[in-house]
């Protein structure tokens, strides 16, 4: 037996609305096959989705699959709800195998239904999102039951695979031209689809020859129309160039039929965008997507800061600079994802909450204030940094706002935003490495280990042991730095080449010999580096 004619007699099977075990098709042939053709010809056909079960591998139709995701986001539409638990789902997809008890690789029928759009990873952890009823449970229970009419017939039409720009033109089309001509060029005018900014209501009413009110009136006459049906009072006037439709409705279903040719636009646009309700607010498609959610009555958040418009999302929804304005998570997209899914108001997509978190991260970046961008610098740099390579840094990652080396030190000099003194000349490092600015000066530091270690030995104190003590008063100490604050400590005196003991007021003052002193340390020094 051919594949063709292997297709050809599983047909008859597969459209059965359910999961089929590949032993099970195998014995519903009538023909000799090989079990290695028979798989070849399953896994080659795009019709069929392989779906792993229990020790045995289901196969299922697509167009199947399509409309048992398309009835789930109408059920929870209905509910109210647009997001399962994981075991949820799963559950639910046992529905789909014969008596209902096996467990189907809730992934795999995921990843399909995402592919399409009818289901993705949530914003939150271990859950499943459902953009197609996030957008539906906005619908009146009307127009909600002939969305479900149209998925059906979407999923035996097969028609949900892009591009289907041409589709939805011709629907926006069909659904304009029940209206007479001048409220369609109000309506396409007002609703930039012809232009490049929306046409105000007096150049329209100067370009109509008409008032400016009468365009108002006219335009709320159109959306009262596509809402409840009713504005347009003659039966001649609502068959106005009525164009056919694509779809065949039962009777009684459609109560607004103003209403039935742009809901069908907006299931082939959702589609046409795999599901994705955020979209870039200067996008080509932007205009046309906004005018079909108002059709629908579906609420559109306006994120203007971030260029980006939702659709089915309130703007104030979408308030969380508030939440997010600590720095600095306010810049750090994964703690901005991170808040998005604790809110409870939203219930995003995980794409959707990636790509608003990275917008508003960029947006909150720059309006950052100078401490900000040098404490980003200094984190940049990822240790204890002398202020002219904080500069440095800065102008790199802000060309747009580069500053001077003295303008830097100064603001490094003022310790805020968790930067402090590292304890060396123009070094600096930040708080939450654990550093903190010393309370003492070097020479007091010293001081300190020396006369502590004296009177716990009453022996002279080794340079070396001052190098190992110095620790637990600074982090950071140059060498040199460390030598001169012990040959040249007023509080000390050397004993030998490399030890020193406290000074006490018998002993010879330091202005005898403190310049000489100093160049011989120093001298030493770099001939011993």
């Amino acid at each position: 037996m051919c594949a063709l004619d292997l297709v050809s007699e599983l047909s008859p099977f597969v459209y059965w609305p359910r999961a089929f075990r590949e032993s099970e098709l195998f014995d519903l042939l009538h023909a000799d096959v090989s079990h290695g053709t028979f798989h070849s010809t399953l896994a080659a056909d795009r019709r069929f989705i392989a779906l792993d079960g229990e020790g045995e591998r289901y196969y299922i139709l697509d167009s199947t699959l399509f409309h048992w995701f398309a009835r789930l986001n109408v059920r929870l539409a209905r509910a109210q709800r647009c997001s399962l638990r994981r075991g949820q789902l799963a559950r639910l997809l046992g529905s789909l195998v014969l008596g209902g008890q096996a467990v189907l690789a809730t992934d795999t029928a995921v990843r399909w239904a995402d592919s399409v759009g009818l289901a993705t990873a949530s914003c939150r952890p271990g859950e499943y999102a459902f953009p197609l009823a996030r957008m539906l449970s906005f619908l009146s229970p009307p127009s909600l039951a002939l969305s479900e009419h149209i998925l059906k017939e979407i999923a035996g039409r097969r028609m949900w695979a892009p591009p289907l720009d041409g589709a939805v033109n011709r629907l926006i089309l069909e659904g304009l031209c029940r209206f007479p001509e001048k409220v369609v060029a109000v309506v396409r005018s007002r609703e930039a689809l012809d232009t490049e900014r929306r046409v105000t209501l007096a150049e329209l009413g100067e370009r109509l020859r008409v008032s400016r009110e009468r365009v108002r009136q006219l335009e709320s006459k159109f959306w009262r129309a596509v809402r409840t049906g009713r504005g347009f009072g003659t039966v001649a006037e609502r068959q106005r160039r009525v164009m056919p439709g694509n779809f065949d409705l039962p009777p009684g279903l459609v109560r607004n039929r103003y209403s039935v040719p742009f809901i069908r636009a907006l299931l082939l646009d959702f589609f046409n965008h795999r599901g994705d309700l955020m979209f870039s607010t200067t996008s080509p498609k932007a205009r046309l997507r906004r005018f079909l959610g108002k059709c629908a009555g579906i609420p559109i958040a306006d994120l203007g800061h971030f260029g980006l418009s939702v659709l089915a999302a309130s703007t104030e929804a979408f308030q969380l600079q508030g939440l997010v304005k600590e720095f600095p998570d306010s810049i750090c997209p994964r703690s901005i994802a991170a808040r998005l899914a604790q809110d409870e108001h939203l219930t995003l997509t995980a794409r959707e909450s990636e790509r608003y978190a990275e917008r508003l991260a960029a947006y909150n970046r720059s309006r950052l204030d100078k401490y900000q961008r040098i404490y980003l610098a200094l984190r940049h740099i990822g240790r204890p940094a002398h202020y002219s390579e904080v500069a440095e840094t800065h102008n790199f990652l802000f060309p747009e706002r580069a500053s001077s080396e003295h303008s830097i030190h100064a603001a490094l000099n003022q310790q805020r935003c968790g930067i402090v003194w590292a304890g060396t000349r123009g070094t600096f490092a930040l708080r939450e490495w654990g550093f903190e600015r010393p309370q003492r000066s070097l020479f007091d530091a010293v001081s300190t280990i020396v006369e502590r270690a004296y009177q716990q030995t009453g022996n002279p104190v080794p340079f070396s042991f001052i190098v190992a003590e110095i620790g637990k008063h600074r982090q950071l100490v140059k060498q040199s730095s460390l030598m001169i604050a012990a040959h040249c400590n007023p509080s000390l005196r050397r004993v030998g080449r490399d030890s020193f003991v406290p000074r006490r007021s018998e002993d010879e003052s330091l202005e005898d010999a403190s310049a000489e002193e100093l160049d011989r340390i120093l001298r030493e020094f770099e001939e011993g580096g």
